[in-house]
């Protein structure tokens, strides 16, 4: 079988593309998943930006530019799903996703069980009434972090019982490491590692049994963030940072203009492993 041209690992501007290349990148893109396929085709038509997917498995949107109305009963709806999960992944990309590499994700994921989410997910679009839920709470949390330049990654978990867990974590490299935890001890979270390459990391975690306790722990969550948040975003490099920690700084300073993307790309390919290929992204 020929490899699809659209499923390169690269994110693709839809707007881009014609009626007939659209129809052939979303086919593609859904895998043979006819339920992802319709959930693909619904969010394109309703203005939800989708970044990336695999059938069976899991579903990105972009945050920034995503319809939030959708984007938080799709959230609602995934709840529901058995194993599910959602994340936010600060700064998670790397260079060669796409000219838009910087943006961050949401992703809903349920190994295993994607037909079920993807069919769950499709009710945000033909379904009258839907239930609040506890996972739409992840964006009241990025909305206060998204500016702090924290790189801090979340999850929010609904097992089998119905029980809640919501996890922070942090590099240890990241250097803001002890504010993180000693601003989280605030908020009975409580400090562990564990998991795959748990090593890396400190994970900040608090469990609830039901949505209403979940719901009044982000509310003291956040409540502890706008009190005691202090931390001013880095305006210059530490040792600690990647370089793809760097090249947000950059973009920022740089801008978004054509000007200032082919500023940052000569920025970044200065900086980079000379045994990594170019970047060479216009806009």
């Amino acid at each position: 079988m020929a490899k699809s041209k659209w499923n390169r690992m690269v994110t693709i501007p839809v707007y881009r593309l014609s009626q007939a290349e659209l129809e052939e990148a979303i086919h593609d893109w859904a895998e043979g998943s006819e339920d992802l396929e319709e959930l693909l085709w619904l969010c394109y038509k309703s203005h939800v930006e989708t970044s990336s997917c695999c059938a069976n498995w899991y579903i990105d949107f972009r945050i920034d530019s995503s319809n939030r109305e959708y984007l938080k009963r799709m959230l609602a709806l995934a709840e529901d799903v058995e194993e599910s999960q959602v994340h936010i992944l600060p700064h998670a990309a790397n260079f060669y996703c796409g000219p838009d590499w910087w943006r961050e994700d949401i992703g809903i994921n349920t190994p295993g069980y994607g037909e079920i989410l993807f069919q769950a997910l499709k009710g945000a679009f033909t379904e009258e009434d839907v239930p609040k839920g506890c996972y739409p709470r992840i964006l009241d949390l990025y909305d206060f972090l998204k500016d702090k330049e924290a790189d801090l990654s979340i999850r929010l978990k609904r097992n089998k019982r119905g029980q809640y867990r919501l996890a922070f974590e942090a590099k240890k490299s990241n250097p803001n490491i002890g504010f993180f935890v000693k601003l989280l001890h605030f908020t009975d979270l409580s400090r562990y590692c564990h998991g795959y390459e748990r090593e890396r990391y400190y994970e900040c975690v608090c469990h609830a049994d039901t949505y209403e306790e979940m719901n009044e722990k982000i509310d003291k969550i956040l409540k502890v963030f706008q009190e005691k948040w202090d931390l001013v975003p880095p305006t210059e490099f530490t040792d600690n940072m990647t370089l793809l920690e760097k090249a947000v700084m950059m973009r920022k300073k740089f801008g978004g203009t054509p000007e200032g993307v082919q500023k940052l790309n000569q920025w970044i390919n200065e900086n980079k492993d000379p045994e990594d290929r170019e970047v060479h992204y216009q806009f």
